[in-house]
């Protein structure tokens, strides 16, 4: 309660792992999922928000909507599994800091506790990333949840908020541009069948479908007060019958083994690679003339495709579902494009011809993994695949903005090495790293995952491989050339995580041959066929190797180090020499030309080498 409306307020939130805020009968901003990723347990972020326009004098009402988001889902923060609890109630937490100044220079402060705060079960009754949400607007508050005054609380439905103390070392501000809607698209196509219509966006992007119901025009509907349930499936393909094509569920490994794809299956290993794809919501259909709206919250799919289909759910648990022409409701569909929201600084045109498309689906895959880190793709894992961010990022960097957004990513490739590969906790997947005959506190020290923030077995190894390890520093150069002086502090601080990197990579190198040898993936998902000609991972990891003692000296060159300039060029010197001397087969009638085995990424490494 204030004695008068203020002149300045902010409001700091964090949420685990994902919320949205809400004052006064309505959401603040347009954010979506905050806070960004990151390596929880080192640093989780806290977002900063204007309320002064949205506070009142008087009562004012505060709350917020939580999510699972990525947060715990593999137990690598949250640990579900011990807490015999995939629901996400026992580990979602939030924090808020409300500071409102007024006129006469008096300042009021709001912070979140157990006595004054309740909380409760709401519509949203599952959220997955993978998988999708389920929203039931039979659990809505009445009165407004975000608008009642406490006495509306009732007992049974909302209890005090319970203290949480989830492993977190520090808050962080929240530096990166928020996750928001940046398009919206209405579809170019829809098809009506028996028991769906499918809508076709016409492009293939990363987000979620907006609803629109109503009550069909005409005679009475006969299924007032009945409960439907409208389903969005998400896919990327049709089938040739027309009908979505989710190659991704169920699990695609051990021959389907897991029907459901639940988190519990996944710890079982029945799945690995999942995703639904699909949201639901649940209403019960109203007497009178009515129009419902659905956007989910807490999820978000790859898609060009939604296919609707509509059922009702039964008194005794059943579900039957509904031909299209018996749908007793309209539905009108509406593609919302979302992603981190980097500034555009550059744009092609060339026509709009195959090279334009080309060239326009290559910068929608870039912006598709744009969420608070570079994904590898959004209709899957989305996770921080370092392969995926390191051969991205020059390119990213040279039509938008990247610099915070890049700059955050680095942090969190710090804040996992610093964790070092044995801090990982023991899942029933995998636990730490060990080594035959090396102390692995030492002998891994310096490495960084495969995947970041979130590196458990089967996606990521940690240590990862040394192709995939190698984007920490192609990113941290694309940041230094893109961004140039306005980079160079915080290069200053990376420097010496990113040289610790480097001390790591030198104990892997093959003496004999002065070349690192071992530990990449090598040439990654290459053509297929009798005709293919392969590549060995050997000259893959020299390769990287080099590239990250030339990027260092490029580095060191911007940062004004003289010194460790002229040591990473030296190397370089070194390397260029020996991966020549040991991979050059020659041009005869018994070798295959040139390099290694012969085949084109092989002799490209070469010549990109120089």
């Amino acid at each position: 309660t204030l004695p008068a409306a203020p002149v300045w307020a902010r409001a700091y939130a964090t949420g685990l792992g994902a919320f949205e805020l809400h004052c006064n009968g309505a959401r603040v901003g347009d954010h979506l999922m905050d806070p960004g990723q990151s390596v929880y347990d080192v640093r989780t972020l806290y977002v900063g928000f204007n309320m002064t326009s949205l506070l009142r004098a008087g009562e004012n009402h505060i709350g917020a909507l939580l999510g699972n988001s990525k947060y715990g889902y593999l137990d690598i923060y949250a640990n579900r599994s011990a807490a015999h609890d995939q629901s996400g109630d026992a580990t979602r937490a939030f924090r808020l800091l409300l500071i409102a100044r007024l006129a006469d220079g008096s300042e009021h402060t709001l912070t979140t506790d157990s006595t004054s705060w309740r909380s409760g079960h709401g519509p949203i009754v599952y959220d997955h990333l993978w998988h999708g949400e389920v929203y039931d607007s039979r659990h809505e508050a009445s009165p407004a949840w975000d608008a009642a005054p406490l006495s509306a609380y009732a007992a049974g439905v909302w209890a005090p908020a319970q203290p949480r103390a989830p492993k977190v070392r520090a808050l962080a501000p929240q530096l990166i541009p928020p996750i928001r809607v940046t398009q919206r698209l209405a579809p170019v196509k829809s098809t009506s069948m028996n028991d769906t219509i499918v809508f076709d966006y016409g492009l293939n992007i990363a987000g979620f479908t907006s609803l629109t119901l109503a009550a069909r025009d005409g005679a009475p509907n006969p299924m007032v007060g009945a409960t439907l349930r409208v389903s969005v499936e998400h896919t990327e393909l049709i089938g040739a019958n027309g009908r979505p094509n989710n190659v991704f569920f169920p699990g695609m490994e051990f021959e389907h083994a897991s029907a459901t794809c639940s988190m519990s299956d996944w710890y079982k290993r029945t799945w690995y690679e999942c995703a639904n794809q699909t949201d639901a919501f649940v209403f019960s259909v109203p007497a009178a003339n009515w129009t419902k709206r659905y956007t989910p919250t807490f999820t978000y799919h790859g898609f060009r495709f939604a296919s609707i289909t509509v059922a009702e759910l039964l008194s005794g648990g059943g579900v039957r579902p509904l031909p299209t022409k018996s749908w007793p409701i309209t539905v009108a569909a509406e593609a919302q494009r979302a992603g981190s929201d980097l500034a555009k600084l550059a744009e092609v045109r060339v026509g709009d011809g195959l090279l334009q498309s080309i060239f326009d689906a290559t910068l929608g895959s870039h912006v598709a993994q744009l969420w608070s880190i570079p994904t590898d793709c959004p209709q899957r894992e989305k996770r921080g695949w370092m392969g995926d961010a390191g051969v991205s990022a020059a390119s990213l960097h040279t039509f938008y903005d990247a610099h915070a957004f890049h700059a955050h990513f680095l942090q969190l490739i710090v804040d996992a090495q610093l964790k070092g590969c044995t801090d990982q906790p023991t899942t029933t997947i995998a636990g730490p790293c060990t080594h035959p005959t090396e102390d692995p506190a030492k002998f891994f020290n310096g490495s960084v995952p495969d995947v970041t923030p979130f590196s458990t077995s089967p996606y990521g190894s940690n240590p990862g491989t040394t192709d995939w390890q190698a984007a920490f520093v192609l990113v941290a150069r694309s940041l230094v050339l893109q961004s140039g002086a306005l980079a160079l502090p915080f290069a200053a601080q990376l420097w010496p995580r990113l040289d610790h990197f480097m001390e790591y990579l030198e104990r892997l190198v093959d003496r004999p041959s002065g070349l690192l040898l071992h530990g990449a993936r090598g040439d990654w998902v290459p053509p297929a066929g009798d005709r293919h000609v392969g590549t060995p991972s050997d000259i893959v990891a020299a390769f990287f190797h080099s590239v990250c003692v030339a990027h260092m000296a490029e580095i060191a060159t911007r940062l004004g180090r003289a010194a460790d300039a002229a040591r990473y060029a030296a190397r370089l010197r070194a390397n260029r020499a020996a991966f020549h001397t040991h991979f050059f087969v020659g041009d005869n009638a018994t070798a295959a030309c040139c390099y290694s085995s012969g085949s084109q990424t092989a002799n490209i490494l070469a010549l990109h080498l120089g």
